[in-house]
């Protein structure tokens, strides 16, 4: 006796072929108590499918199918990088919906024949493009086959003017700081930078600075004070001699710079950085918004990929993104594009 088809179950129940199909095939989409009343009706007709096919349609269903591999470079395994969580899990997710596979690849920035060994194993299997990032250190000055990938770099210390980049912004950041301290009747803040820092952050902190104090008849004689270890007495003299009101800071303060605290620990403070150990009301802290930062980057290298751009480029595509806040701040943060 031939085989019942699809069309004949779906006329007995009422419902489409295509409504049949998906729910044989395990589309989430269709409507459980539906997907119930075709796998019973399948089982009483013994309708058998093609295995070959029915893989392969399931998986299309389901979305479990990769029409492409991407790499994904990082200086340590996932599990050490416990505050990038949300980056990865967010470009996993959106990477998973557009058919992409991430493969995660630990590299040594001072291993630069290691480096190339791995891209080269990568564009052997077919690996179009590369995420790179983000690093402790600079690495944008390896001599890497740069023009054999396409490239999206992740963080401030992967950055260079001829790469598609996503990162965080800063330089908005401070501005919503600034915004937040002026509500509250601060307006002569101090710009303080941990000396050891990266030399990002005093980038970013002496613009801002530059660009607040410009053109002001009381501007401070230094606007950005530079902290070392066993020098507080020179951010003592700094605190006396331009008298801010409220301080914006990179991070909390360290252990190393203890015996500044009585000093600092009554003005309102900015930091750049999570800060959950002090008092919330007179304390603005930043996080990075990496769920936004992973989607951006996935997003990009989607569109990078189909349109086949790869390469060093006469342009940078550069998405910044303003940070998440422990307080509401009444102007709104917003992205860059």
């Amino acid at each position: 006796m031939p085989q019942i088809s699809q069309r004949e179950i779906a006329n007995r129940l009422g419902l489409s072929t295509a409504t049949v199909s998906r729910a044989i095939h395990g589309d989430p989409k269709v409507h459980p108590e539906t997907a119930r009343r075709v796998l019973e009706e399948v089982e009483k007709v013994s309708y058998a499918l093609d295995p070959v096919v029915s893989a392969g349609l399931s998986k299309i269903r389901r979305r479990s199918f990769y029409r492409e591999t991407i790499a994904w470079l990082i200086e340590h395994p996932q599990v050490e990088l416990p505050w990038l969580r949300e980056m990865f899990e967010t470009a996993n997710d959106l990477g998973h919906k557009y058919g992409f596979k991430i493969e995660f690849v630990i590299i040594d920035p001072n291993d630069l024949k290691s480096i190339r060994r791995k891209l080269s194993i990568l564009q052997a299997k077919g690996v179009r493009g590369i995420l790179l990032g983000p690093a402790k250190y600079p690495i944008i000055d390896l001599d890497l086959p740069w023009e054999d990938f396409t490239w999206v770099t992740i963080g401030a210390n992967c950055r260079r003017s001829n790469l598609h980049h996503v990162g965080r912004d800063y330089h908005e950041d401070i501005r919503m700081g600034i915004d937040w301290l002026r509500e509250r009747g601060f307006t002569r803040p101090g710009f303080i930078q941990h000396g050891t820092q990266n030399v990002f952050f005093k980038t970013y902190l002496l613009r801002s600075a530059l660009e607040y104090y410009h053109g002001k008849a009381d501007a401070p004689v230094d606007v950005l004070c530079e902290m070392y270890p066993g020098k507080s007495d020179e951010v003592k003299k700094w605190l006396e001699r331009d008298r801010p009101d409220s301080l914006i800071l990179a991070e909390p303060i360290r252990q190393d710079f203890a015996g500044l605290l009585p000093a600092l620990s009554a003005y309102p403070m900015v930091i750049l950085a999570p800060a959950y150990h002090l008092k919330q009301e007179n304390h603005l802290f930043f996080t990075a918004n990496y769920p936004v930062i992973g989607q951006s980057a996935i997003n990009l290298m989607k569109r990078l990929l189909d349109h086949s751009q790869s390469g060093l480029m006469s342009y940078q595509h550069c998405i910044l993104v303003s940070s998440r806040t422990n307080q509401p701040l009444s102007t709104p943060a917003h992205h860059v594009f």
